[in-house]
């Protein structure tokens, strides 16, 4: 998303719901008229909205941890609302496992972690996290993969659970012993998961 990792903020891009529009902006410019799209958490309603407002286009989505429901019941918790001796440990299952697998080394490093939470926070705004409340799932027919890990306390998986009843074409793979965050957490287990959705339906891609 615009402003995470080493992009650049782009101007006019204000709000998550922005995001659906500048990356249909930017599929036009290159003219791509079929691929899949996956995200984590935010990343993954923007990944919904997209699959919703390109339904023949998006012809495989994958949705790790993703925020897409609303459950009365269960609460969504802001990350960035937390302690920050609980921040890390709110995240993931087990801090030092992330420590080891993530690149954040340097000075360099942290201030372009630090920059993405803050990036973050200005997409949310005052809403906080939550789901698009203007998305039709009904229009999100192509065949979803949901991972998710059973130990998230953002976005808990009874949201995983909820969002495969409402697809029309969803499996979810739950993962023992993980966060929020499988790709970082059981990295190899995620791309493996992923290859294999991909390949299964690679002739939707061709």
């Amino acid at each position: 998303m615009p402003g995470f990792g080493q992009s650049e903020k782009v101007p006019g891009i204000e709000r998550v719901s922005d995001i659906v529009v500048a990356i249909q902006g930017w599929l036009g410019v290159w003219n791509i008229e079929r691929f899949a799209i996956g995200g984590n958490s935010m990343g993954g309603r923007v990944a919904l909205g997209v699959a919703a407002q390109m339904p023949t286009q998006v012809r495989a989505l994958m949705l790790l941890d993703a925020v897409g429901v609303n459950l009365k019941d269960v609460p969504i918790v802001n990350p960035l609302t937390l302690p920050p001796d609980q921040f890390m440990s709110g995240l993931v299952k087990h801090p030092d496992r992330y420590r080891k697998l993530t690149p954040y080394r340097t000075l360099s490093d942290a201030q372009e972690l630090n920059h993405g939470r803050h990036v973050f926070a200005q997409y949310l705004g005052n809403d906080g996290i939550a789901s698009d409340p203007s998305l039709d799932l009904t229009r999100v027919n192509m065949p979803t993969l949901l991972l998710w890990g059973r130990d998230d306390i953002i976005v808990p998986v009874e949201y995983g659970r909820q969002l495969e009843k409402a697809l029309a074409d969803a499996e979810l793979l739950i993962i023992d012993d993980v966060g929020h965050l499988p790709h970082i957490e059981e990295p190899q287990m995620t791309c493996r998961t992923m290859a294999d959705f991909l390949s299964r339906h690679a002739n939707l891609l061709a």
